[in-house]
Parts: structure tokens; C-alpha cells; sequence
């Protein structure tokens, strides 16, 4: 089973399944930065999922959006089972504020931070924390 699509999501609390409006559509965005600018607050989480190629019960569209950067994606359906993360957003926070990436540009700093969640997410098993020890050695802009 490929994955198609990694899409992103914040909240500004933690994600509670049951307040999912099923008929309704529920915002993502394919720009890991973007979503973490939704998840303000200290109870704030980045959820990354990734839909399947064979996704065939969930409706998918790409809408218009103000930012050209990023494109968002409205789902509808319950998207529970694609789940691959939920990071608390001060743990993202955190890679983006480190030196050398806290006055790059957004493009830069969604790339680090796409970097790391793959890394992240990679990791069998995944670390407690998505920001190691060492990482401001490890990076590659």
C-alpha cells in the first residue's frame, strides 16, 4: 500500500475524534510550517497523516487558498486510520527555532521540519521527542 498524499494539520488543543464534524470538511494543508502556525497555545498538536493510494472512502478536494506556498486540502470523511503522528506543537516549534533556521524563510523552515518528521516518523520505534539531543548538528540546509 504507497502513500499518496502526507498532509498536516494543527490544532490549538489535542485532537479529540468524537469533535470531528463527519459532514463537514476538514482543513489539512501539504505544508508541515503552515499547520504549525494553527497550532498555537500550549496545548497545541501537529497531526501528520498519510492517505493511501487506494483511499477510496474519504473525499479529497484541493481548494483555493490564500497562501501560495501551501495548498489546502478540504477531507471529508473520518481520516482516524491515516494517522501516522500527532507531535505536540511545542516539539515543532522547537525545531524551527533553533539557530541557523529561526530567520530563514518559511520555505526553509517547512523543509526542516518536513525533514524532521520524516526522520521522526522513520525511526523504528519513533524517539519519545521529535527534537534529539544532537539535532542542531544534524542539520542540512
Amino acid at each position: 500500500m504507497g502513500v499518496a498524499l502526507r498532509l498536516y494539520r494543527g490544532l490549538k488543543h489535542p485532537y479529540r475524534p468524537d469533535l470531528v464534524k463527519r459532514m463537514l470538511g476538514t482543513d489539512f494543508t501539504d505544508c508541515p510550517y503552515t499547520a504549525l502556525q494553527y497550532a498555537r497555545g500550549r496545548h497545541g498538536v501537529l497531526i501528520v497523516i498519510d492517505v493511501p493510494e487506494e483511499a477510496e472512502a474519504v473525499r479529497i478536494s484541493r481548494e483555493d487558498w490564500f497562501d501560495k506556498a501551501a495548498c489546502r486540502f478540504i477531507m471529508w470523511g473520518s481520516f482516524d486510520a491515516w494517522i501516522k503522528a500527532i507531535v505536540l506543537a511545542r516539539e515543532a516549534r522547537a525545531v524551527v527555532r533553533i539557530r541557523g533556521v529561526r530567520a530563514a524563510s518559511d520555505r526553509t523552515k517547512s523543509e526542516v521540519l518536513r525533514r524532521a518528521l520524516a526522520d521522526h516518523l522513520a525511526a523504528d520505534p519513533p524517539p519519545p521527542s521529535l527534537v534529539p539531543p544532537t539535532w542542531p548538528a544534524m542539520i542540512r540546509i
